[in-house]
C-alpha cells in the first residue's frame, strides 16, 4: 500500500470514530432554575422537609417500574448527599433519595451539582418531590429566600394572613377634584382584617398602603415585595375587583373603586406563579 493509501485509511478510520463519538453524545435534560420569590415561597410553604445538597447519583428508572410516570416523562431515582436540612419535622439521613420525573430529553444534567429539593418523608432514606418541579438547581441563588420566608412563616400571623378574597370596597371623594380614598376590605384564611388603602390627591401620584388588623389609620403602611405579606397580596387577590364588593356603592364610587384596585394589583406587580 502506498504512503497516500496509509494516509487514507487512516483520516477514513478517524473520520468513522469522529462519528460515532457523536452518535453517543446525547442532549442533556434542562434543571428547573427557580429564583423569584413568588416560585420559591409557594414551595417553601407547601414543603414539610427542605434539603440543600449535592447529587451523587442519577438513575433511569425502567418504565415498566414506572407504570404511573405521565405519558412522555422518564423517571430517575436522584441520591442526595445532604448539605443542610433548611426544614424538617426531625433529623435527616446524611443521604437521601427521592424519584424525579421529566419531559426533557437526554440525561439530566444533575451529577455532582448542588440542589435544594422540596420533600416530603415516605420511609428512614426515602423521600418524594412534594411537586414535579420540586428539585431546582442554583442552590445558592434560591437558599437565602426560603431562609426570609421560612423566618417569617415561623409568625403565628403568617397563615392567618393569607388572603381568600375581597369582602367589600368603600370610597370617599375629596373635599377637591381629583382627591379621594378607597379602602378594599379582604378575607383571609385565619380571619386576619386586611384592607388596602389608595389615596390619591390632585398633583400628587397615587399610593397604595395595607393594614393589618383593626386600626387601619394607624396600621397602614406599602407593601414591601419580596415578603409574605406582598406574596399572599399579590397572588391572592382576583385579577378584577368583584362586583358584590361595591354592590352598595353609588356609580361614581363603583367607577373610582376599580380603577384604584387596578391600580393596587399593578403597584404591588405581576404574581408569577402558575394560576
Amino acid at each position: 500500500m502506498t504512503r497516500f493509501g496509509r494516509w487514507a485509511v487512516l483520516l477514513a478510520l478517524l473520520a468513522g470514530a469522529s462519528g460515532a463519538a457523536e452518535a453517543r453524545i446525547q442532549p442533556r435534560a434542562r434543571v428547573p432554575l427557580v429564583t423569584g420569590y413568588a416560585e420559591l415561597a409557594d414551595r417553601t410553604l407547601g414543603a414539610p422537609v427542605i434539603l440543600t445538597g449535592t447529587v451523587d447519583s442519577v438513575d433511569r428508572v425502567d418504565p415498566k417500574r414506572a407504570p404511573d410516570a405521565k405519558p412522555g416523562t422518564r423517571r430517575f431515582l436522584i441520591r442526595l448527599a445532604v448539605s443542610e436540612a433548611l426544614k424538617a419535622p426531625g433529623a435527616v439521613p446524611q443521604r437521601v433519595r427521592f424519584l424525579w420525573d421529566t419531559a426533557e430529553e437526554g440525561r439530566p444534567d444533575l451529577l455532582k451539582r448542588d440542589v435544594i429539593a422540596f420533600l416530603a418523608p415516605s420511609s428512614l432514606e426515602d423521600y418524594r418531590l412534594t411537586r414535579p418541579d420540586g428539585l431546582i438547581a442554583d442552590r445558592d441563588e434560591a437558599v437565602g429566600i426560603v431562609r426570609a420566608v421560612l423566618a417569617e412563616s415561623r409568625s403565628p400571623d403568617f397563615q392567618r394572613r393569607r388572603v381568600t378574597g375581597v369582602q367589600s370596597a368603600t370610597h370617599t371623594a375629596g373635599t377637591v377634584p381629583g382627591e379621594g380614598e378607597t379602602q378594599i376590605f379582604l378575607s383571609t384564611a385565619g380571619g386576619e382584617p386586611i384592607s388596602l388603602i389608595v389615596l390619591s390627591r390632585p398633583g400628587q401620584p397615587r399610593t397604595l398602603s395595607a393594614a393589618f388588623g383593626d386600626s387601619i389609620d394607624e396600621a397602614a403602611s406599602p407593601v414591601k415585595s419580596g415578603t409574605l405579606a406582598w406574596f399572599y397580596l399579590a397572588c391572592g387577590l382576583p385579577r378584577t375587583l368583584p362586583d358584590a364588593a361595591t354592590a352598595d356603592l353609588a356609580p361614581e364610587d363603583v367607577a373610582a373603586a376599580r380603577s384604584d384596585y387596578a391600580f393596587a394589583l399593578d403597584a404591588l406587580g405581576t404574581c408569577t406563579l402558575r394560576r
